[in-house]
């Protein structure tokens, strides 16, 4: 989601029991988790640095709550030395840092609902967890929270319209739900949404081929593409490049890796942003590395394609 979601849903949430103090902190820990956004750009100095990135380790259980208790520490911080002189140092009790943590949380549960998903068990794991009822982020929710910022701006907007916005939001999730779960149980493999609600997309893989199809409401299913997995190489050949930092990083980017070889080097791409298909995430849609006997074992190949 975006942070102007994330951040008007932690006040439609926190202020179910209305205690106004609380509300700073729940909105910060809402949005504290996309400071990723900001020190993004160290990780394209290092392929080994991929999970400092938008969607990264800040996604995860562990990495929102670690961040924002930094957050809180921070602002505390702050307001004891008086260089913000209008946050109290008294506001700063055990409740407000159960908010933020309660709103960082928040901002994890509703990433989870997106594609692609985030590295919820990291540092366990960092395989991405999603529930896929809608992409990330949803262009409905974030114009729905960008007009409802506008109009509280210009003074159109007053307390009453949250309720009005609680329900187009909760409304959409539901509804979101409802479609993904029946694509779910009508279409076997994997079920893609995209930013339009009435297209989705239909992966089947395996390990030979892989084919995508495409589903419009009230149009029915059209074929889109299908390719081999590997093409001059094998899942076997390739296991001595699983751990490099480049092979993970686009893996953990991708919906899914094909592998060719040509001549000395092996190229894995994720068709579907390679082909434009899914625009998001745009790092590392491949990936080029020399096969054994074409250079140093284990080695990136000096491509530009590996950083694509």
């Amino acid at each position: 989601m975006d942070t102007f979601t994330h951040a008007l849903s932690a006040l439609v949430i926190f202020s179910i029991p209305p205690d106004g103090y609380i509300l700073p902190f729940a909105v910060l820990g809402a949005i504290i988790p996309d400071v990723d956004v900001v020190y993004g750009a160290i990780s394209r100095r290092s392929p080994g640095l991929y999970l400092l990135t938008h969607g990264g380790f800040t996604h995860s259980i562990a990495g929102s709550l670690a961040i924002s208790t930094l957050a809180f520490l921070v602002a505390y911080a702050l307001a004891i030395t008086g260089l913000v002189p209008w946050i109290r140092p008294g506001l700063f009790g055990p409740v407000a840092l159960l908010c933020m943590l309660a709103g960082a949380l928040l901002h994890v549960l509703e990433d989870f609902l997106a594609y692609p998903g985030i590295p919820l068990l990291y540092p366990l794991t960092e395989r991405k967890f999603t529930a896929g009822i809608f992409p990330g982020p949803s262009l409905v929710l974030f114009a729905v929270s960008l007009a409802f910022i506008t109009w509280a701006a210009m003074g159109v907007a007053g307390p009453a319209a949250l309720g009005w916005y609680a329900a187009i939001f909760f409304g959409f999730i539901g509804l979101s739900a409802a479609v993904k779960g029946y694509m779910a149980l009508t279409y076997p493999g994997q079920t893609i949404p995209t930013f339009n609600p009435l297209r989705w997309l239909l992966l089947d893989a395996d390990d030979r081929t892989v084919s995508l199809r495409e589903y419009r409401f009230l149009r029915g299913i059209t074929p889109i593409l299908t390719l081999d997995r590997f093409q001059g190489t094998s899942a076997q050949d390739l296991e001595q490049f699983r751990d490099l930092p480049e092979v993970r990083r686009h893996r953990y980017f991708s919906y899914l890796s094909v592998a060719e070889k040509n001549g000395g080097t092996v190229t894995l791409r994720d068709p579907l942003r390679d082909r434009g298909i899914i625009p998001y995430p745009p790092s590392s849609v491949s990936v080029s590395i020399p096969d054994e006997g074409s250079g140093p074992a284990g080695t990136p190949a000096a491509t530009g394609r590996g950083n694509r």
